[in-house]
């Protein structure tokens, strides 16, 4: 977008100078030249600039009085104010900055000056404008991480009240297995309650799971079991028009990592779920887990690996997939792909975040149209 500056000065001799002065700019910066305070006020009203530049000393409206407008009125601006002035009055520089302009410059106005004066505040602007969006996501970010924990409180309440509940149905179906009365049907019936209860506390536990905090002190996480966890609440949440397949390596059964159980759970969740929304309702989501050996380090695009044997976790999807330009951004902060921008844009940099934090590395795949796959490197302890 080319940047719209506003000049505001009662000196037309002036003006036209700084107009000539900056010709070679025209194609590089949309400029409107006024010479009337009252005029200028009314433009801005219906007009956002990102630089505004007024002169200090004007009749009917000061460039202080723009400037106190602009910054301190009802409806504050946020263009970028350079000052103007003829006078020899070093007090003045103090009272614009105060005010909220963001230069002041001396007049008569130097080119060159001039040139890298507006050059260094339109830079300023663009990254004043970037962290504005990036506190504006950072506060939504807030937002549902407090709704998110507000959310998990009443879980942990439920599912305790959840779980005495199944569990007396599940005691029961116990008492009338054991008490046979010969009736097959029965048994049947209750056969299948009492495995329907014991399904039911199970994925009350996986989500009691995912929501609790995270320790404070790392554990021995066998990675086979927290995968299945993943897997099998997985199989819950995705309709059941998708496939979900889960295939381990059996020398992989048993290797350990050190962890917090909640790390793991989170990357193997996000990518999940990431891959469920990708297939719109439909495809074949697969998770494998197996052993690899890296023989020379490698550096990868989200990471780098070392010499040894490392636990690989695949998560695989038939997708829609992203092409070169959007593999290149999936892993920067507040960017998605989803049509309706629902997602916040932080899912994967909080999985590469906890990858790296678990001395792992990420590495993906993908292919417009056919699907994505994600690889998650992680060294395990024994």
């Amino acid at each position: 977008m080319i940047p719209k500056i506003l000049f505001v000065d009662d000196e037309r001799p002036l003006l036209n100078g700084i107009k000539r002065m900056l010709f070679d700019y025209r194609d590089k910066w949309q400029m409107v030249f006024e010479s009337d305070a009252v005029a200028a006020e009314l433009l801005l009203d219906k007009t956002s600039f990102d630089i505004v530049v007024l002169d200090v000393k004007m009749p009917k409206l000061s460039g202080f009085d723009l400037l106190e407008k602009l910054k301190h009125g009802p409806t504050p601006s946020d263009s970028e104010v350079i000052m103007l002035t003829g006078l020899n009055d070093t007090s003045l520089k103090r009272k614009a900055l105060g005010m909220g302009a963001t230069d002041l410059l001396a007049k008569p106005v130097c080119k060159d000056d001039l040139i890298a004066r507006v050059n260094n505040v339109l830079s300023l602007k663009y990254y004043r404008d970037q962290l504005d969006e990036q506190n504006l996501a950072l506060k939504k970010q807030l937002e549902q991480a407090q709704k998110t924990e507000l959310i998990g409180l009443m879980a942990a309440g439920v599912i305790h009240d959840l779980k005495n509940l199944l569990g007396a149905v599940r005691g029961v179906s116990e008492l009338a297995l054991i008490e046979d009365d010969g009736n097959q049907k029965s048994k049947e019936d209750f056969e299948l309650i009492h495995m329907s209860a014991n399904r039911a506390l199970d994925i009350l536990l996986q989500i009691h799971h995912f929501s609790c905090s995270r320790n404070a002190q790392k554990t021995e996480v066998i990675i086979y079991r927290l995968v299945n966890d993943c897997v099998q609440l997985l199989k819950v949440i995705a309709p059941k028009t998708m496939e979900i397949f889960y295939d381990t390596d059996p020398l992989a059964l048993q290797d350990v990592l050190l962890a917090h159980e909640n790390d793991l759970f989170q990357v193997l969740m996000n990518l999940g779920l990431n891959a469920i929304q990708a297939m719109d309702k439909k495809g074949t989501l697969r998770i494998r887990l197996y052993r690899r050996e890296i023989k020379e380090a490698m550096v990868l695009p989200e990471g780098s690996l070392s010499k040894g044997v490392y636990d690989v976790i695949e998560v695989a999807d038939t997708g829609k997939g992203f092409d070169a330009s959007e593999m290149e951004k999936l892993f920067q902060p507040y960017y998605t792909t989803r049509a309706d921008q629902s997602g916040s844009g932080l899912g994967l940099v909080v999985v590469h975040s906890i990858v790296q934090r678990l001395n792992g590395a990420i590495q993906m795949e993908s292919t417009p149209g056919k699907g994505t796959c994600f690889y998650i490197f992680l060294k395990c302890l024994k």
